[in-house]
């Protein structure tokens, strides 16, 4: 694995977004910090990462579905919100903000779906905030990718990662160590 430094991010609109942030190395990874931040510290506090991976669309608003998330619903059953959703319309404006200050920046950023990770993966709900292990799963997925265990999902409007059951017990792992910082 590469070192690297690897940041998920569930981000949020009207509330502070939750973030996971973790080292790799050649013998793994550790967990560094998690937490929730304002918007307007987000990008500050993730800025060190060289991969970014995100809960929201990265995309500036749309209507409908975009054919990115039509692929994922095709190919992985993602159950994803169509971006003429007010909210989603939203989500998006500060999505896309965060991927072009973060490109600017030189790091790679993705898009990634943890609400359909959980299920897929058989997560049972946990007793810890969800936008928390939401933004570790995330991470996760980041992990997952540097590994090359990781679907890319690619079209002219986006690029999504999502794992698949070969990275379940990673996943887990991982929710466990990081929430351990908490």
């Amino acid at each position: 694995m590469k070192d690297w430094i690897v940041a998920g991010v569930d981000l949020a609109v009207k509330r502070p977004s939750a973030y996971a942030i973790a080292k790799t190395s050649k013998t793994g990874y550790q967990c560094l910090k998690l937490g929730k931040i304002n918007n307007s510290n987000l990008a500050k506090n993730i800025s060190m990462a060289n991969l970014i991976v995100v809960d929201a669309p990265l995309h500036p608003p749309y209507k409908g579905f975009r054919s990115l998330e039509r692929k994922a619903q095709k190919y992985y059953g993602a159950k994803l919100l169509p971006g003429g959703m007010a909210g989603v319309r939203e989500l998006s404006r500060v999505g896309y903000s965060l991927f072009v200050l973060m490109v600017e920046a030189s790091r790679v950023v993705v898009e990634t779906h943890p609400g359909s990770m959980r299920k897929t993966l058989g997560l049972a709900e946990s007793t810890f905030d969800r936008d928390i292990v939401d933004a570790v799963i995330a991470l996760s997925t980041g992990l997952c990718l540097l590994e090359g265990n990781a679907f890319i999902i690619e079209d002219t409007d986006g690029v999504m990662v999502l794992t698949g059951e070969e990275c379940r017990s990673k996943i887990l792992k991982i929710i466990k160590e990081c929430l351990l910082l908490l």
